[in-house]
């Protein structure tokens, strides 16, 4: 996730600045740059930033393009077959995928058919759009309005400092079909450089380097700085087919629309935690096998057997509020809550009780009426439909009023949502921590690392209260089956995942 600040030069300058440093003569690049300025032209972007592009042809098309890196000796690049109805934001990350970046840095499209890098105009990223630049969204345009017959070519930028130029020739256009995956690679010759290497003038003297002596620890000289710094296994020259396309089938996921709150935690963060809670909503986006039904059953059960108590007249209350002993013992034998001692006939006893009723007026599936908890209609709905009333409780689990709690269970979903492990650690004198605990420290660390604080120290784990009954709601039987709760089963994944999308 790229971060600049308000006081340092815009990107158009930063690409500037790379590109003249980048040429084999600076000085004589700067020269024509400024007589450029004296007679009137702007170096910097054409007067008018809009790009004018044909309509999208009326059935969609496969392209065929070479991506090749920009002065690489000798060449790397890929063949690939992209579907033409993708936006180029989308394409950025095809391209990507397929070359092997990590999409760390910015990036820029620029239109063919002739190469004029910096003083053409540009597509506007989202970035670009949110520092008020005018100019054509590269997420309005797509692949077939810019690359539509053989020859026809398109110029991509990543990392104005490194300045990774690569070039697009299409190479055949043909009619697409419903099989046709967003990317498909074809052929790829050479390894992508490392992230931060220092361009592609430094890589190619480095990786004639490696290709002498393929151990970096071994490099010397002006080299010497990388071999620490590079991977053991960095082989110029090896690339997997495999790999790519295992890539490409990631970056064809639709983007995940993160709720707002999980949103605002990522804007906020800084940059490590920042990456990091970016990788697991990319991770909750990537496609999964459906749960079973049964385990979604037995997640659903005590609200499902809640609804069925309160169905009728509803559920009687006592003076004190609390539902009458006989509801009370039903749903705890009936929702396969049960514990091997206890009645649970008493809700002000019983916190499982209270969680499930809490809940289910939380997701507004019963209500207090005269004495009594009756279903809403939305309870009625979900007390016959399962698929209601998985929704219902997905779209309440995010459902805090206090910004530290919405905070907290925020990371929560997403750490769920993400399949992240979560297992008993040992803990000096008790044996084995329970997964409750576990959870919670996870995320009082995220929120510690978000700047929240507890006195003057890091959050405690009890700090986390709001998340661990987001754990419990995600729990088949509340935790007391199996010695401990199971947040990343499919199920609780599932609904997680419904949370972000709610």
């Amino acid at each position: 996730m790229a971060r600049r600040s308000k006081d340092a030069p815009s990107p158009e300058v930063q690409a500037l600045v790379a590109h003249v440093l980048g040429t084999d003569d600076p000085l004589q690049t700067l020269r024509q740059l400024m007589s450029e300025l004296a007679t009137g032209m702007n170096p910097l972007g054409a007067p008018d930033p809009t790009i004018t592009v044909p309509p999208p042809p009326q059935t969609p098309t496969v392209v065929t393009v070479k991506v090749s890196l920009d002065n690489a000796r000798p060449p790397i690049w890929r063949r690939l077959e992209l579907r033409g109805d993708l936006t180029l934001d989308r394409v950025h990350a095809q391209l990507q995928a397929a070359m092997g970046w990590d999409d760390y840095h910015l990036h820029r499209f620029e239109a063919g058919p002739v190469k004029n890098r910096w003083r053409a105009p540009y597509f506007l990223t989202e970035l670009d759009l949110d520092e008020g630049e005018r100019g054509t969204p590269e997420a309005d345009v797509r692949l077939d309005q810019v690359l539509q017959a053989q020859g026809d070519r398109l110029f991509y930028t990543y990392d104005f400092g490194d300045d990774w130029a690569h070039t697009l020739i299409v190479e055949g256009v043909r009619l697409a079909t419903d099989d046709d995956p967003p990317a498909r690679v074809l052929k790829a010759v050479r390894a992508c450089p490392p992230e931060d290497v220092g361009g592609i003038h430094t890589w190619n003297e480095l990786a004639a380097a490696l290709r002498s002596c393929p151990s970096p620890r071994a490099l010397t000289g002006e080299f010497a700085m990388y071999a620490d710094w590079l991977p053991e296994d960095v082989d110029p020259d090896a690339v997997n087919l495999a790999d790519i396309t295992d890539r490409l089938e990631a970056a064809g996921v639709p983007p995940l629309v993160l709720h707002p709150w999980v949103d605002s935690v990522i804007r906020r963060s800084p940059p490590e935690l920042a990456i990091e809670l970016s990788a697991l909503a990319h991770q909750s986006g990537t496609p999964t096998l459906a749960p079973e039904a049964e385990e979604l059953e037995v997640l659903l059960r005590p609200w499902q057997t809640l609804l069925e108590v309160a169905g009728g007249d509803g559920i009687r209350l006592t003076a004190a509020g609390w539902m009458v002993p006989a509801a009370c013992e039903r749903l705890w034998h009936e929702s396969g809550i049960a514990w091997e001692i206890g009645k649970g006939n008493r809700e002000q006893h019983t916190p499982e009780l209270q969680l499930i009723r809490g809940h289910a007026t939380t997701a507004r599936l019963i209500r207090k009426y005269k004495g009594r908890l009756v279903l809403t209609p939305l309870g009625r709905q979900a007390a016959t439909d399962p698929a209601v009333l998985t929704q219902a409780l997905a779209a309440s689990l995010l459902s805090a009023t206090d910004r530290f709690d919405q905070d907290a269970q925020a990371i929560a979903v997403l750490l769920i949502a993400a399949g992240h492990p979560i297992e008993a650690e040992p803990q000096a004198g008790v044996g084995l921590s329970q997964p409750e605990w576990v959870f919670r420290a996870e995320v009082a660390r995220r929120l510690t690392d978000l700047g929240w604080r507890h006195t003057d120290g890091p959050l405690p784990r009890y700090s986390v209260g709001e998340a661990a009954i987001v754990l419990a709601l995600l729990t088949p039987r509340l935790g007391n089956a199996g010695g401990g709760p199971a947040p990343t089963s499919a199920a609780a994944r599932h609904l997680a995942r419904l949370a972000l999308r709610s």
